[in-house]
């Protein structure tokens, strides 16, 4: 990993890319014309900012505004990260929901300033994308059980179902404190959508006034565009008119009659402000511009979509700063060959391995490696932290049929991933006989301080911590 200054951006993410229209008025007042630097820019997140910095050696410096110990995923930017951005030459994101923020920001860039470059790193990877099989069924509500507001599971996934015709959650689910998928629909559609809340022992609550008093309601997001939707809460439901074409954001929050206060919001718990997390609703008036077939985000785990993804990196580059073009291309191609390596690594790997499957603590950000490679990790999404929770009794069935030992788990999952094994997996290990260890799983998409003192980047994070850590889950020699 190339070493670099870092700037990081602190402030309210309420500010948002909206800071661009005010700063685009201030200038116009005061008939100022806008510095940019020439050779700056920056990128969404840590994986993209480590290539990018890779790729244009000393001749271009990016910066990456998610803190370290912070996850890009689900994460939301300061309030003064637009203006800093709209005064560099580039903008390297994903365009995918997962990063609404920069997906937002991009939208102000295109249309205030168009100088600077905006790169979907991911625009290759179309034919390569994992679109995620609407396997989830539509579960009917526990009439019989009596449910109690402090008995709610507001952690792990919780689905979002379109109820147009059969209900369908095509990828759409909260998870903890960030959103998967978003809605697209045509403007005219009237739209019902619900969540599905459980308690801890499974059983789905009911939802409507009439049943045990638990209401399902629906807002708009602070500073989301007032004129794309109309929002009506019918109890069970949330009916979303489409009025323009636009995008805006979706607050969903679950009361019940006998509290004022909400039992879930939508809320960054993450964020010591406790910004709401709007569920993306895109409104377009083209059928063919609607694609609700969500995808995986993950691609930048993978060293061969790593690969496609940092062409397009130095293909940009080279435009915006075509003096260097040379250079650019050099560091390109020797940063692939490190990224050859790596796949190498993984393709021993699980030739030598013993298993062919683990259990990983964390959300499924590893599909595209799996795929790869020819290996599964069962996922533990929707277990508690609670204690007095238990192991899901098909991730005990997988651990004693595979006879597993290590348990892997995402570090940036807990919190600080300076704190250690997080209680998830130590709750693993306490009820698994055959589990007696734990090692961390990065998704490579932020760095702690130990890593960033060390220097390592992208392939060193893969290398000396995940590839570790999958040889032990899979008993690879």
């Amino acid at each position: 990993m190339k070493k670099t200054r870092r700037k990081f951006i602190a402030g309210g993410a309420a500010a948002g890319a909206g800071a661009l229209a005010g700063c685009t008025q201030l200038e116009e007042w005061l008939g100022l014309e806008l510095t940019r630097a020439d050779d700056e820019g920056y990128a969404a997140f840590f994986s993209l900012w480590d290539w990018a910095e890779e790729i244009s050696g000393d001749h271009f410096s990016f910066e990456n505004p998610v803190e370290t110990g912070e996850m890009g995923h689900g994460w939301s930017p300061g309030g003064d990260l637009p203006a800093n951005i709209a005064r560099t030459a580039m903008f390297i994101y994903l365009d995918t929901p997962e990063f609404r923020w920069a997906q937002d920001l991009v939208e102000d860039l295109e249309a205030d300033y168009p100088e600077v470059n905006v790169v979907n790193a991911m625009r290759t990877l179309g034919p390569h994308l994992i679109y995620l099989d609407d396997d989830t069924e539509f579960p009917e509500p526990d009439t019989d059980v009596d449910f109690h507001p402090d008995d709610i599971q507001t952690t792990g996934e919780i689905d979002v179902f379109d109820l147009r015709g059969e209900p369908s959650s095509d990828g759409m689910y909260w998870h903890n404190d960030h959103w998967h998928g978003d809605l697209q629909i045509l403007k005219g559609e009237e739209v019902p959508i619900t969540m599905v809340f459980e308690n801890q022992d499974g059983d789905v609550l009911p939802l409507g006034l009439d049943e045990q008093g638990f209401e399902l309601r629906g807002r708009l997001g602070d500073g989301e565009d007032e004129n794309v939707i109309d929002i009506e809460s019918d109890g069970d439901q949330i009916i979303i008119t489409a009025k323009e074409t636009g995008r805006t954001g979706l607050i969903f929050e679950l009361h019940h009659e006998d509290q004022e206060e909400p039992v879930f919001v939508t809320t960054d718990t993450a964020d010591a402000a406790g910004e709401d997390e709007p569920f993306t609703i895109d409104v377009s008036e083209d059928p063919e511009e609607i694609d609700n077939e969500n995808h995986d985000p993950h691609v930048w785990v993978d060293p061969i979509h790593a690969k496609r993804m940092v062409d397009v990196i130095k293909q940009e580059l080279q435009e915006t700063d075509p003096d260097n073009a040379d250079a650019y291309e050099e560091n390109a191609e020797e940063y692939k060959k490190e990224l050859d390596d790596i796949h190498e690594e993984f393709e021993e790997m699980v030739e030598s391995a013993n298993k062919d499957t683990a259990i990983f603590v964390g959300h499924d950000s590893y599909q595209y490696v799996e795929q790869r490679y020819e290996f599964d990790l069962e996922t533990l999404t929707g277990i508690s932290p609670d204690e007095e929770q238990s192991v899901p009794d098909e991730i005990m069935k997988v651990a004693e049929e595979h006879d597993i030992e290590t348990v892997l788990y995402d570090p940036f999952e807990a919190g600080n991933p300076a704190d250690g094994i997080p209680q998830e997996a130590e709750l693993v290990m306490d009820e698994v006989d055959s589990v007696t260890n734990a090692e961390p799983l990065t998704p490579l998409e932020g760095t702690t301080r130990e890593w960033e003192e060390n220097g390592w980047g992208w392939v060193e994070q893969m290398r000396n911590i995940n590839l570790e850590s999958l040889r032990k889950a899979l008993d690879a020699e």
